[in-house]
């Protein structure tokens, strides 16, 4: 019973996104005015959400993924994690590396160029330099660029896929609840 009521809920939430929030350049704009006109802004965080939440319908997808890759970095570490999320489910795995190497954007590769050991509380470096959730997007890592991916309960079964032509080589070590994992890849071209 639970999972239609929230089922029925979340594909609700689905359409009133679309109603209401979904712009004339198919874009999602980040709220309404008391008035309940558009927010004329439509951020990286509106749309990489978006995605997450399963909104855009086939047409609208590949104008968002667009737009939010094309920004670069500008989610703070809190949110970033959401924003890797929505490109690597959406298949721009190139753009999502892109995001994670860069050390001339926000990013967590910029961190580690700087001299970072763990994710500071904001792309900047000032505050807290030691903060959990930089290290959200890190099972990202592990399944989409890795191609590690527990496709059963208890790591039962998995499922090896490499980001093959987003990267040129992988070596990377996990653990699973069976055992360890152990991924080498080198070569290009695509799946």
């Amino acid at each position: 019973a639970d999972i239609g009521t929230y089922s029925e809920k979340a594909d609700a939430l689905r359409d009133a996104m679309n109603k209401y929030l979904l712009n004339e350049d198919g874009l999602y704009c980040d709220g309404l005015t008391p008035e309940g006109a558009q927010s004329s802004n439509a951020s990286q965080h509106a749309n990489s959400y978006a995605i997450v939440a399963g909104a855009p319908d086939d047409k609208t997808l590949d104008g968002v993924v667009n737009y939010i890759a094309g920004l670069g970095m500008r989610q703070g570490t809190m949110t970033a994690h959401v924003l890797m999320d929505a490109l690597f489910t959406s298949g721009a795995t190139d753009a999502a590396v892109r995001l994670l190497t860069n050390t001339s954007d926000y990013g967590w590769a910029k961190v580690i160029s700087r001299g970072g050991t763990f994710i500071w509380e904001n792309w900047h470096g000032t505050g807290s330099q030691s903060h959990g959730w930089g290290s959200a997007s890190l099972w990202q890592v592990i399944e989409y660029v890795c191609g590690v991916e527990i496709v059963e309960a208890g790591a039962k079964a998995i499922r090896i896929s490499p980001a093959v032509g987003a990267i040129d080589e992988v070596n990377s070590h996990t653990v699973t609840a069976r055992g360890a994992v152990n991924i080498s890849y080198s070569g290009s071209g695509r799946n």
